[in-house]
């Protein structure tokens, strides 16, 4: 009998592993050290891992957000750079599959060139398929100049290691900033951590941040954002232009969900009497279901206890608006959570928002 060939799929499988890739020519360099930048993470030193928050106050907190902290989600590596090719070299000690999230959302790395003073996407860093505890990709620039780059971290996986690899003979230099304006703080669930966007860039705590040319902070902690009173109070230390509430999914019922909302709000304000506080609940597929309206509910509660106690500087922003066109299950990958269309539209109603709450 006939055998018949097994069909094997070129596209889209990742090419770029160790094998492909020579680097004589590269000379590698520690992101932790200078001139590079690290953004949306703790500060660290050479050979520790990436965190987006002290591992002794996560471990306080829970063990889920302990589990999490590490997750690199708003992490990003900025510099200049003339070298026409940027390899990165990454390793992390597990890779989790997720069934609803691509591999290059949950490892890979996007990077982004400043055009006119605002970061634009170029490429990313594509996983290959065996990337069990790291790989090696590069990308490549058709011309040789000065460019500010800005490198995404995953979403959804530590990253144990990294190295970026240059021409040996390449220009290396700080790149600018996010000017004087404190960074955004976004707490929430899964959604603000970026489930399940195709890629880093593409939650909608970074577009609006990239919009707004602002610095950010990703404090999104998948099935745990349950405001804990440890949590509020990390919270609240966290000096931002904006905070922004994310926070309803997590609790298993609105009663849960009210017996700290407020409590979160409250802490966050009390040490932090002028910062814009922006309560959102979360985005539906089905806005009139019993559980949207009783967390919708709590959260307004908290938006009309902080008005009433004479708070100026506290917004609503109503979930239910974010999916809420004639597709609105298109938004979304499960029925919960965003995809890119769904976060695209968080991004837009949430960022206008905070736009204009800055330009008070």
């Amino acid at each position: 009998m006939e055998q018949i060939p097994q069909k094997r799929s070129l596209n889209y499988r990742g090419m770029s592993t160790d094998r492909n890739i020579e680097v004589e020519d590269i000379t590698f360099h520690d992101p932790r050290k200078a001139p590079f930048r690290l953004y949306g993470l703790e500060p660290c030193g050479e050979g520790e891992a990436f965190r987006r928050m002290p591992w002794r106050v996560a471990n306080e907190v829970s063990w889920k957000v302990y589990s999490l902290h590490s997750h690199t989600a708003g992490g990003r590596v900025r510099f200049r750079t003339d070298s026409d090719r940027v390899v990165i070299d990454v390793s992390y000690d597990l890779l989790e599959p997720r069934a609803c999230m691509s591999l290059l959302c949950s490892v890979g790395f996007d990077l982004y060139v400043e055009e006119d003073g605002k970061d634009v996407y170029y490429n990313d860093f594509l996983p290959p398929l065996d990337c069990e505890k790291g790989y090696r990709a590069q990308i490549s620039f058709s011309q040789r100049k000065m460019r500010t780059v800005t490198i995404y971290f995953p979403l959804y996986n530590d990253v144990k290691d990294l190295k970026i690899g240059l021409l040996k003979d390449a220009a290396l230099e700080e790149a600018p900033g996010y000017g004087d304006r404190l960074p955004l703080l976004f707490y929430g669930s899964s959604i603000t951590q970026g489930a399940s966007v195709a890629r880093p860039g593409l939650g909608y705590p970074a577009r609006i941040a990239r919009e707004l040319r602002m610095d950010f902070r990703n404090l999104g902690f998948a099935g745990s954002c349950k405001g804990e009173p440890r949590m509020a109070e990390y919270l609240a230390t966290q000096k931002s232009s904006a905070f922004i509430l994310d926070y309803d999914h997590n609790s298993k019922d609105p009663e849960e969900l009210a017996a700290t909302h407020y409590n979160v709000y409250r802490t966050y304000r009390d040490q932090n009497p002028e910062t814009p506080i922006i309560l959102v609940t979360r985005p539906a597929c089905r806005p009139l279901g019993k559980a949207v309206q009783g967390r919708r509910r709590v959260v307004m509660e908290t938006y009309l206890r902080a008005v009433s106690e004479g708070d100026q500087n506290v917004w609503f922003v109503d979930g239910t608006s974010f999916l809420s066109m004639d597709d609105r299950f298109d938004g979304t990958v499960d029925g919960t959570h965003p995809n890119d269309l769904g976060q695209h539209r968080m991004a837009a109603i949430i960022g206008e928002v905070i736009a204009s709450v800055l330009r008070r």
